[in-house]
Formats: structure tokens, sequence, C-alpha cells
């Protein structure tokens, strides 16, 4: 587990030390904390891809929450339309909104050296914690 919002900066810091595809995986929280990179991103048109996990809030929080108070404190923010906050930085973009259309699309992106932002919707979803250091806590 990274901190909240530091995957997007690391993905700049890898290209300019010559990497040559960068691939970012993130919730829709962290993307948003960090996506003044995006400008960045887009500017030098750097080969990141961005996968983002997009269910409306802070999820893990959420379910940290519940676990440790017995209740959720809202972490909603959302949705949030993170392709269309991609494409205002000028970022190639695409939605799923089903797990079978993920792998279709990180192939395609293989064959482009631009940015894109994959927005994967996962509205209701719960996160699965099993094998986390939370899973850990509750084991214990």
């Amino acid at each position: 587990m990274a901190s909240m919002g530091t995957a997007l900066p690391a993905a700049v810091g890898a290209c300019s030390s010559g990497a040559k595809k960068v691939f970012v995986i993130a919730g829709d929280g962290g993307f948003l904390a960090g996506s003044s990179e995006l400008s960045t991103i887009a500017e030098k048109s750097l080969p990141v891809k961005i996968v983002v996990f997009n269910n409306g809030g802070l999820q893990f929080i959420r379910e940290i929450q519940k676990m440790e108070i017995g209740k959720e404190v809202d972490m909603s923010f959302g949705p949030v339309d993170l392709a269309s906050v991609a494409e205002a930085f000028g970022i190639k973009s695409a939605t799923v909104r089903d797990d079978k259309e993920l792998t279709p699309v990180l192939k395609a992106s293989l064959r482009d050296s631009g940015p894109l932002v994959i927005d994967v919707r996962q509205e209701e979803r719960e996160v699965d914690i099993e094998g986390t250091q939370w899973d850990k806590k509750i084991r214990s």
C-alpha cells in the first residue's frame, strides 16, 4: 500500500529516468489526489498507462472504518467521470464497465506510445481486504 496520490508523480519520475512504458494502478481517490500530474504527462506525452478503479469514493477507507469503529463515515465523492478528466488534459481514455473488457483495452494500449487513462467502473463493489495488513489484524 502506497500513500494515496503518489502513483502519478512516481510515474512521471520513472519516465524521467528513462522508462519506456509505465503502468499505474490506482484507486479513484489516489488518482484524483495526484491529478495535477496529468498536465505533465500530457504535455510531454509520457508513455504512462493509468488503470483507475473507480468506485465513487474511498472504498478501502470505508471498509477499515466499518471494521475499526463499526460504521462508515462518508467517504463518497462521485462517481466522477475520470475518462473525461483525462481528456480535459488531452490524454486519451477508455471506460471499462466489465472486468472482461479490461484485458483487450490493456493489450491495445501497448501498441500506442502515448498516455492513456482507463476508467474501470466499479460502483457498488466492495474491496477485498484478504491478505492485507488489515486482514491480518482481524485474524490476530
